[in-house]
């Protein structure tokens, strides 16, 4: 089983302060170095538009020094990733990265990470070929500029298992995420929260290869080093909670998957609003347990409910829309409605034709092939 959340919301966050602590903000700029930091706290604390507030004050404050200004683009680039407006986040990670092409050589190193982060937003948009071209041209400047055992080159590494397990490679994800992992603990950051982020790739790779009791035992000490850092109410928390639900739905344990679906639901629409698609893929999994249990009023309507709020936001043609309208279609035909069904599924078809069969990970496992016993 796979899905469309992922655990990476707060990694990117290292990334400005590995750029300020490298001393790539110059220090005669300190009204910049005080916007980014505070803007890197809201960032941390889940609070996106708050922060996307401070960096924007950070482009402004700059002296238009370019490395400057690359890192302050890159704070507001990132920032509405997270807020899922992906076509202005696209923007900035664009012209943060004209601007860094203008730096100094020996800026590569803070370049790996501008690089990372924009490959994120690439995979969120589900353009994995562009996502991957740029995670391998990040870790290799991360490798060369940072060293290969570098906690940062974790993170791309991590980023990178993410997307494997997102394509259906398994068995890569898991190798990639188990390197990462193992790079942070030999750092001693094996209770850091990017450790977290790792075990919760690798918890995922593991499940799908069917090693069930690993991959629960990973999975829940990544929610329990969230929550000690975070706190219990922080999108990161909820993104784990999304994905323990979805491990359980998996091996068909639903009442449980459903407790950790409304916990996720209920911190993310209270930290992102009820609007955000994330809460649409949450609300998709909460209804497909749902219906699993037989409760199938209250599982199309969810599922209904998540379909409108992700093609609001991302389009009728994005990945996450046509897992969902799949998901939708399920449904309708275990409940013969063919026609409704038909027509949902002639519009996945025609679109993933046209991605030429790239898909984007899924958020549970169909019900159809649930039922019929299929992972």
């Amino acid at each position: 089983m796979r899905r469309i959340q992922r655990s990476t919301t707060v990694s990117t966050v290292l990334v400005y302060w590995v750029q300020l602590a490298a001393g790539f903000v110059s220090a005669a700029e300190p009204d910049l170095i005080a916007l980014m930091e505070a803007g890197n706290r809201e960032f941390k604390a889940g609070r996106f538009a708050e922060a996307e507030h401070l960096h924007r004050q950070a482009v402004e404050a700059t002296s238009g020094r370019p490395c400057n200004l690359a890192i302050a683009w890159s704070g507001v680039a990132n920032d509405q990733r997270l807020l899922a407006r992906l076509a202005d986040s696209s923007a900035a990670f664009e012209k943060a990265l004209r601007l860094w092409e203008q730096c100094e050589s020996r800026q590569e190193r803070g370049g790996a990470a501008l690089l990372s982060n924009y490959a994120m937003l690439m995979r969120d948009m589900g353009r994995y070929s562009e996502a991957h071209e740029l995670f391998c041209r990040a870790l290799k400047q991360g490798e060369r500029t940072m060293g290969a055992n570098h906690p940062q080159v974790a993170i791309i590494l991590n980023n990178m298992a993410v997307l494997a397990g997102l394509r259906g490679l398994s068995n890569q994800a898991a190798s990639i995420a188990g390197r990462s992992l193992a790079m942070l603990e030999s750092q001693g950051l094996g209770d850091a929260l990017d450790a977290a982020i790792a075990m919760s790739t690798l918890a995922d790779a593991k499940s799908a290869l069917g090693r069930h009791a690993e991959a629960e035992r990973l999975a829940l000490r990544s929610l329990e080093i969230k929550v000690r850092i975070l706190g219990q109410d922080h999108p990161e928390v909820a993104a784990q909670e999304n994905n323990i639900g979805s491990m359980y739905f998996s091996w068909r344990r639903f009442q449980e998957a459903e407790l950790h679906f409304r916990r996720a639901l209920d911190i993310q629409q209270k930290t992102l609003g009820p609007g955000h698609p994330k809460v649409a893929i949450v609300l998709g999994n909460l209804g497909s347990a749902q219906a699993a249990m037989g409760q199938v009023e209250a599982g199309e309507q969810n599922i209904r409910r998540g379909l409108e709020l992700v093609e609001a936001a991302y389009g009728t043609e994005h990945p996450a829309s046509l897992r969902l309208a799949t998901m939708l279609a399920d449904l309708l035909r275990q409940t013969k409605r063919a026609k409704e069904a038909s027509g949902l599924e002639a519009r996945t078809r025609s679109a993933r034709a046209r991605r030429n069969g790239e898909e984007f990970g899924g958020l549970t496992v169909s019900l159809a092939n649930l039922r019929s016993g299929q992972q």
